[in-house]
């Protein structure tokens, strides 16, 4: 009989405890509740001034950022008619560029992608029918686009 006292006991305190850790629970669950309604206010009501040295790519008389190209360097066997019969081969060098592009702003890995860019398109057209070997690639950057096609021009011309 004793033991069946002890047991309810026991069984007693172990459900007010429990009534005690669930109200414990909700009161965090309050505090949470009014610290998020708190932060939500003060994001609603925050009026911080706009970033104004950004460009303004609605006005067309702003620049809009900066201008890129690639140049690669390729080098090919070719066939050459003049030259004796053991040695009818020669090794030529030509630029291949790709077109100028408008980029808001141009970093390492943006550089890196242009020039795998134009890579595959020299492979997929040129390179595909010339069998030739890129033996480097640069990319090159400019804050205005008559900077850029003056550059680029100088790698297009025959001199």
């Amino acid at each position: 009989m004793i033991k069946a006292y002890l047991l309810l006991l026991l069984i007693f305190l172990l459900g007010c405890n429990g009534k005690q850790k669930n109200a414990d629970l909700e009161d965090r669950i309050s505090k949470l509740e009014e610290e998020n309604r708190e932060l939500q206010n003060k994001l609603a009501t925050n009026t911080s001034p706009p970033i104004s040295n950004l460009p303004n790519y609605d006005n067309p008389s702003s620049p809009a950022g900066v201008y890129a190209f690639v140049l690669l360097t390729v080098k090919q066997e070719e066939y050459d008619a003049s030259a004796s019969e053991t040695n009818y081969k020669q090794v030529v060098s030509y630029n291949y560029c790709s077109g100028i592009g408008e980029f808001s702003f141009v970093n390492n890995d943006l550089k890196y992608k242009l020039m795998d860019q134009t890579q595959l398109e020299y492979f997929k057209g040129d390179g595909k029918y010339k069998n030739g070997k890129v033996g480097s690639r640069e990319c090159f950057v400019f804050s205005t686009y008559e900077e850029a096609s003056k550059k680029r021009e100088e790698y297009l011309t025959v001199q």
